[in-house]
């Protein structure tokens, strides 16, 4: 029985190391490194502008067309007439104008109201007296971007009816130094002027270019020494040169420009 133990004992041995290399193995399975997401950066939406509201065509020429109305009514206000309340409700309703401010009153014989075009652009002011009562508008001074020729008022209204002419001066030791060369084209009856400065004495003829508009009562009687000197006004005589019209003031009253202009 001795002789059997070694076999015995090979076969244990045998039998411990088939089940050794039987057993299975244990599979790892990588675990894989966490994915980083990238963050994207933050896009702000841009808002659009708000776009600028397209003004009409020919707009600005709606006064040489009689549109709404006739000099001197001026976009539905009359100067003389239309009170200033009345008138900021008017433009507030048009929808030319945006901005109308309400009456304000800067000195006590002069108030304003001014508004912007529905564009954004300034648009001029309108002046009243706060001591009126009635407050009627007294002159309207609407602000535009082009000029006009005189020629294109002259086909819708006529011939002006006055002329001022007289160059601004700046007092100096060696005698009064000219600035510029002022004129205005004056429709009393109609209730408007235009007029222009230039450096250099223009030439006045139906292609002058005139930029500055006012308007007023219309009548000669109802002249507003704020609106312009009476006593610079010379009666329309057709197209002559600058110092046949030009009128200046100085120590012994009007007279003429002769001691001034080249």
């Amino acid at each position: 029985m001795s002789a059997k133990l070694p076999a015995l004992l090979l076969f244990l041995i045998l039998t411990l190391l088939s089940a050794c290399g039987s057993e299975t193995a244990a599979t790892i399975t990588p675990v894989p490194p966490t994915a980083t997401t990238a963050l994207l950066p933050t896009v702000t939406p841009t808002a659009n502008p708000t776009p600028t509201p397209a003004m009409p065509q020919g707009w600005e020429s709606r006064w040489l067309r009689g549109i709404p109305c006739a000099p001197p009514c001026w976009e539905g206000v009359t100067p003389g007439i239309t009170s200033v309340e009345t008138a900021q409700g008017v433009w507030s309703k048009n929808s030319l104008f945006s901005q109308v401010s309400p009456p304000s009153a800067t000195f006590p014989t002069l108030g304003f109201v001014s508004w912007k075009w529905s564009n954004g652009i300034k648009g001029g002011q309108a002046e009243y007296n706060p001591e009126n009562p009635q407050k009627p508008i007294l002159r309207i001074s609407p602000r535009y971007s082009n000029s006009f020729k005189l020629a294109n008022i002259i086909s819708a209204y006529g011939d002006p009816s006055h002329v001022i002419a007289s160059p601004p001066l700046n007092p100096d030791m060696n005698g009064p130094r000219i600035l510029g060369y002022y004129v205005e084209f004056v429709y009393i009856k109609q209730g408007f002027s235009i007029s222009v400065i230039s450096p250099n004495i223009p030439n006045l003829n139906k292609e002058i270019v005139l930029d500055n508009l006012v308007f007023f009562e219309s009548g000669l009687d109802k002249i507003d020494k704020n609106t312009f000197r009476p006593e610079a006004l010379v009666e329309w005589q057709g197209f002559k040169d600058y110092r046949f019209y030009c009128r200046r003031e100085s120590m012994s009253g009007w007279h003429d420009c002769s001691d001034v202009l080249p």
